[in-house]
């Protein structure tokens, strides 16, 4: 119902530049579009009711990451456990899911994994302040993960959140909640961040446009952050003149993800831009671009 309420509304939001198309007695196409801009009125997301609950597992999920073929769907939660669910149809949650393996991992305050699965990354934010990284022997298989790197997070801010790279693995960003920055890390040595260091003219101030920042993530070509914003339930979105540096950030607009969600944390995309995944205790809902074709 939730699902054909989100569409019915956006084909209505539409009609003032469709009525030569009504006059004529036809219908509006609706079709999904390419890549989400949170920010447009032509092709805004829209909840298409498809979620996965994840109570039985773990009852507070916090992000959530997906291989890069879309056939494993990692959760972390409060549990401190990141846990795998197997796809049958690849980035599809609404059913044929199966629970998979799990790995403790001491720590919930964020998760990513490089493109290829060897290496994946947690963010402590409640005892260390620390960014730990995992090598993994099989690609996304969590149980041949062991801890290799940490990198301490405590100068820059005390309450980190979320953790994403560049596509080259020579950046880290991270969230400072209670900073309301994010902040970005460079390393001579692609997703070793043994020999991080900030880079502090990239850091982003988002205060004034977010409350409380939980997470962030970019589309495939860095021209776009996108941060979640756990108080006001909606995401922010900026645009980036320069691919992953930050000090170009312009900010676009956000979009409210209330109605379906309270207290947002963890989102993501799959690598296409074409869907986008969010978390909120104890679901993980899916969003697609709609566009109305007149």
């Amino acid at each position: 119902a939730l699902a054909e309420e989100s569409i019915l509304n956006f084909i209505v939001s539409g009609l003032f530049t469709c009525l030569s198309l009504f006059s004529s007695g036809q219908t509006p196409e609706v079709n999904y579009a390419s890549p989400i801009d949170l920010t447009s009125f032509e092709r805004p997301p829209v909840y298409t009711g498809d979620f996965y609950k994840t109570t039985a597992q773990e009852t507070n999920p916090r992000f959530v990451q997906f291989s890069s073929d879309g056939t494993s769907m990692f959760i972390l939660g409060t549990s401190s456990t990141v846990r795998e669910y197997n796809l049958i149809t690849p980035f599809s949650i609404a059913s044929g899911v199966t629970v998979g393996e799990s790995q403790p991992v001491g720590a919930f305050g964020g998760l990513f994994f490089n493109y290829e699965g060897d290496r994946m990354f947690i963010v402590d934010g409640a005892a260390t302040d620390q960014v730990i990284a995992y090598n993994l022997s099989t690609n996304y298989t969590l149980s041949s993960a062991i801890q290799a790197d940490t990198y301490d997070l405590s100068a820059q801010t005390t309450s980190p959140f979320g953790v994403r790279f560049n596509l080259e693995g020579t950046k880290m960003y991270v969230v400072g909640s209670g900073e309301n920055s994010i902040f970005t890390y460079t390393m001579g040595t692609p997703y070793d961040i043994s020999n991080a260091s900030p880079a502090g003219a990239e850091t982003l101030d988002v205060s004034g446009k977010v409350s409380n920042p939980r997470d962030l993530t970019f589309n495939a070509d860095g021209s776009k952050l996108f941060v979640m914003n756990s108080t006001d339930d909606n995401i922010i979105q900026y645009a980036l003149t320069v691919p992953f540096d930050l000090s170009t950030a312009t900010h676009e607009g956000s979009f409210s993800i209330q109605g379906q969600e309270s207290n947002g944390a963890g989102l993501t995309f799959d690598p296409q831009g074409q869907k986008l995944f969010t978390v909120s205790e104890p679901f993980v809902f899916l969003r697609l671009p709609l566009e109305v074709n007149c």
